[in-house]
């Protein structure tokens, strides 16, 4: 049997995620985006979003097709990715609009355009609201998406998005409304033993252990203690859950690579903006 897409597993006193699970088929006209943002749920994963062998496609497409675009490798993440990622680029963001269009233009001859159904997913997500991929003032377009490839062996650590990286100044300050950011992925390829998102219970008022300032170990019991869920999104699903509000962390597989593509959503001034 299937592990569960989402289970609680370890109670305490901190504050659970309430993260639903809907098909694709089931969503109306609720915004799912406004009410994670308003902390009515703590995320959802939407199944049936899209089509498991056109995902499949997808990474062998990518894999067939390295330039400029992909695969990219950075000292501060520990895995592979095709396109720049917005919070690794320099505060005057050199090379990554580049990146962004040449991910675009290498998506667009795959077997699946993943940043286009990414946004129809999200709008329908939206309630039909407008998602878009926004432009900085000189006309460039943001990264709507990056595609991620962790190896074997390899977690990413415990963390929240803050939107506080020098790089990401101009969408914060001149075209989010406000600076909360959602976190949305899709998987394309899960290893079997590994690759499960945690997502740490918010501690009560006042008694966030200062996670930065604690080793790795000691980081992980102190916000376990408040309680911990697991979320197993499947190929074919799209998750967005509150990741500025809520640590969380991926785990290391023993074998096979965590293939995600995804980015981050925040309310723009005419409907919601996707970013990576």
């Amino acid at each position: 049997m299937s592990a569960p897409r989402v289970e609680v597993a370890a109670t305490g006193e901190g504050r659970a995620p309430a993260i639903a699970v809907l098909p694709a088929a089931d969503l109306g006209p609720r915004d799912l985006l406004a009410a994670i943002a308003a902390e009515e749920l703590g995320g959802v994963v939407i199944t049936g979003a899209f089509d498991p062998g056109e995902l499949a496609a997808l990474v062998a497409h990518l894999e067939a097709h390295p330039g400029p675009a992909g695969p990219l490798r950075s000292a501060h993440f520990p895995g592979i990715t095709w396109g720049q990622l917005l919070v690794l680029s320099p505060p005057d963001r050199v090379g990554y609009h580049e990146r962004a269009a040449d991910l675009r233009a290498l998506l667009a001859t795959a077997p699946l355009d993943i940043e286009q159904r990414f946004l129809a997913g999200l709008a329908r997500a939206a309630g039909g609201r407008r998602v878009a991929v926004p432009t900085d003032a000189a006309g460039r377009p943001y990264a709507g998406l990056t595609v991620r490839a962790l190896p074997p062996g390899v977690e990413i650590a415990v963390h929240s998005e803050t939107g506080t990286w020098p790089s990401m100044a101009d969408l914060v300050e001149g075209l989010l409304v406000d600076g909360h950011q959602l976190s949305t992925y899709a998987p394309l390829v899960v290893p079997p033993d590994g690759g499960v998102l945690q997502v740490f219970h918010r501690p009560p008022p006042g008694r966030q252990p200062p996670v930065d300032r604690l080793p790795h170990d000691a980081a992980i019991d102190a916000l376990t203690s408040f309680g911990l869920t697991r979320v197993r999104p499947r190929p074919g699903d799209l998750l967005i859950f509150d990741g500025s509000r809520y640590n969380h962390r991926v785990l290391a597989s023993a074998a096979g690579t965590r293939w995600t593509a995804g980015g981050f959503v925040g309310r723009g001034p005419e409907g919601w903006l996707l970013w990576s």
